[in-house]
């Protein structure tokens, strides 16, 4: 088996391998792949999605009043009309506040929203409010906070620190060190979770971070896992979400910040980042398999119900951990050299170029709010 073939798969499979040898990170993650041994063959044969209809209790991002769907506005009358057909999302409204412009220079996506860094075969790169524009990070992998003024990086042994961009300071982060998939920052800007070493073979460890202190804790030292490993944040930044192990793609296994305790939550789909839920909570982007076919879809919690999928073109590599819902009518995927921007239904509306720095195979975008 080729190098350039496992990647192909492991990506697929929704990982993000730390590793800059791929052979050398096959072998090390190993231990995850004994259900994995047909994935080039089979990968489509995987747990059969479940159309569960149960609400969950996240605590919403925001509390506005009930909207027609994805697109609605906090404003927006109950009685919307919705849209029809088996392939349509709920039905748009406008945006109900102007957001602030991305920052000059940067990579801007709709409602302000911007790729705040940005992590590739060749290194990194965060944008600097002084220049204009991106530079380096001083460190082979860099992931920026929501706002910003601060990002998560990597050195090539996979410890973490804390980087202040504006003075280069690090903190780094004394423990777990990142074991496989990326970091990713509460909403709040308070928090990092990661999957560190699990303590037995064939688990991972969820590893939280306070970003005040750079002080790490793991709240579960050996959660089962074997492919979507990628814990992400739940809305309301109290829960952090992993793929259950037996069933990735219909159950979302829930674990609280503050204690570890466990709850499954029946979702159609593998969450991979806290970027894919919409702005009121009541929505998310998850890979969705329906008998062996794999897409990106969206997925109303409450109801467990996929509105729609994202469209895709012949071959796209939109992955489910690479989305980011902008506004409450807009959802941008990246690509390799581009960003795709989609409606909430799913259609795709534009393609917004990526700078030829900020692209690669391997890429691994943050996207931050002025």
């Amino acid at each position: 088996m080729s190098a350039e073939r496992l990647e192909q798969a492991l990506r697929h499979l929704g990982e993000d391998l730390p590793y800059t040898n791929l052979a050398q990170g096959a072998l090390r993650q190993s231990r995850r792949m004994r259900l994995r041994r047909n994935v080039l063959g089979g990968v489509g044969a995987v747990v059969a999605l479940a159309a569960i209809a149960v609400p969950f209790g996240f605590v919403d991002r925001s509390a506005p009043a009930p909207a027609a769907g994805p697109g609605a506005s906090a404003g927006t009358p109950s009685s919307a009309t919705p849209s029809t057909g088996a392939s349509v999302g709920p039905s748009l409204a406008a945006t109900p506040f102007a957001p602030k412009p991305a920052p000059p220079g940067s990579v801007a996506l709709p409602g302000g929203v911007y790729v705040a860094s940005a992590s590739n075969e060749s290194g990194s790169k965060i944008y600097d409010p002084r220049q204009h524009g991106y530079r380096s990070s001083g460190h082979p992998q860099a992931w920026a906070s929501p706002d910003g003024k601060l990002a998560v990086v990597a050195d090539r042994n996979h410890r973490l620190g804390i980087l202040d961009p504006a003075t280069n300071a690090v903190r780094w982060i004394a423990g777990s060190k990142l074991d496989i998939g990326r970091p990713q920052w509460s909403g709040d800007g308070r928090q990092v979770v990661f999957a560190g070493p699990g303590r037995d073979q064939g688990t991972l460890g969820i590893v939280v971070v306070d970003v005040a202190t750079a002080k790490a804790r793991t709240i579960q030292p050996a959660v089962p896992c074997v492919e979507l490993c990628q814990p992400s944040w739940l809305p309301g930044d109290t829960e952090v979400g992993l793929p259950q192990v037996s069933q990735p793609r219909a159950v979302l296994q829930a674990y609280a910040v503050a204690d570890g305790r466990a709850r499954a939550v029946p979702l159609p789909g593998a969450v991979q980042t806290g970027d894919a839920w919409s702005p009121d909570g009541r929505y998310v982007v998850a890979e969705i398999s329906d008998d062996g076919d794999f897409g990106i879809g969206i997925v109303e919690r409450a109801t467990g119900t996929v509105t729609a999928r994202l469209d895709l073109g012949q071959g796209e590599q939109v992955q489910a951990r690479d989305v980011v819902w902008a506004t409450a009518d807009r959802i941008v995927g990246a690509t390799a050299r581009e960003l795709v921007v989609y409606s909430a239904e799913g259609k795709e509306l534009d393609r917004i170029p990526l700078p030829s720095a900020l692209r690669g195979d391997q890429l691994q975008l943050a996207f931050a709010r002025p």
